[in-house]
């Protein structure tokens, strides 16, 4: 009786695991049939504003384009347009060092907060764009995101640094 009751929930256990993984999968196959943008996008933003349009279009609200999008200023305000989106703080955006200086990128983050995620999750999620090399002058530009568990990306944030 025992092993039969034993066999009887085992097979539900793995029921249940199948069908998590078929949903995950076409979850996963369908954001990436989405984000067919690898090759095409030169920079992150045009990566973000490609998967928003693809999310718009898979919404059925897609927007006619009525012209170029101003860019901002040299301090740029961040509009959150997703409120469940993470939301991304460097300590400053941009940094002077010497050359041969030592530099951490990710101390360069003050803080990230979340709706649903806490700040260790989203810490581990944070991906940094650009090349730098402290030993050699020059600047370089660095850009901060961090995505979430459930795929919201934070908005781009720029971070500049100086190698002197």
């Amino acid at each position: 009786m025992r092993k039969d009751l034993l066999t009887v929930v085992l097979s539900v256990i793995c029921a249940f695991s199948v069908l998590i993984a078929a949903t995950s999968y076409q979850n996963t196959r369908q954001r990436l049939q989405r984000l067919q943008m690898t090759d095409e996008a030169d920079t992150i933003e045009d990566y973000i504003a490609k998967m928003d349009e693809a999310d718009r279009e898979a919404s059925g609200e897609a927007e006619e384009e009525t012209g170029p999008t101003p860019t901002p200023g040299p301090t740029p305000t961040i509009v959150i347009t997703n409120p469940a989106a993470p939301v991304l703080t460097l300590v400053t955006d941009r940094l002077e060092i010497q050359a041969g200086g030592s530099f951490n990128n990710i101390g360069q983050v003050s803080d990230i907060t979340d709706d649903k995620d806490d700040r260790y999750t989203l810490f581990r999620r944070i991906q940094i764009h650009g090349n730098y090399n402290t030993s050699v002058p020059g600047e370089y530009l660095l850009q901060y995101l961090c995505s979430d568990t459930d795929g919201n990306l934070s908005p781009v944030r720029d971070f500049t640094l100086v190698v002197k």
